[in-house]
């Protein structure tokens, strides 16, 4: 039977997978533009709107890291980076390779402000 593609999982749905989000860092993000590879997302419900986290390797350096898609608002049910571009909630964008934009934030942290297709 051929499993069908999931806008995201929960995070069980992950573990039973055998996938290790925690291997993931949401700390010391790279600052600019970078090649990344989806590799899975999760579904978050630690905010009140909820969010899609992207988990997703750094391709020129091997790191992991977590980036958060959120909804633009409208009552829209896509989940982007800050430009509201590619809406990261489609199924079957697993493995696909993208050109990452960051930020730091006021307050040290990451701002995911924009992906596209770089393959």
């Amino acid at each position: 039977m051929v499993e069908e593609a999931k806008r995201g999982l929960t995070y069980n749905m992950a573990l039973q997978e055998g996938l290790e989000p925690e291997s993931y860092d949401w700390k010391n993000i790279p600052e600019g533009v970078w090649r990344a590879r989806l590799e899975f997302k999760i579904w978050s419900n630690k905010s009140r709107a909820g969010h899609l986290v992207c988990y997703m390797t750094y391709l020129e350096e091997s790191r992991r890291y977590r980036l958060s898609a959120f909804r633009q608002g409208n009552g829209t049910t896509r989940y982007t980076p800050k430009d509201g571009g590619i809406d990261f909630s489609e199924k079957g964008l697993e493995g696909h390779i993208f050109l990452v934009t960051t930020v730091s934030t006021s307050k040290g942290g990451s701002a995911w402000m924009a992906a596209e297709y770089d393959d």
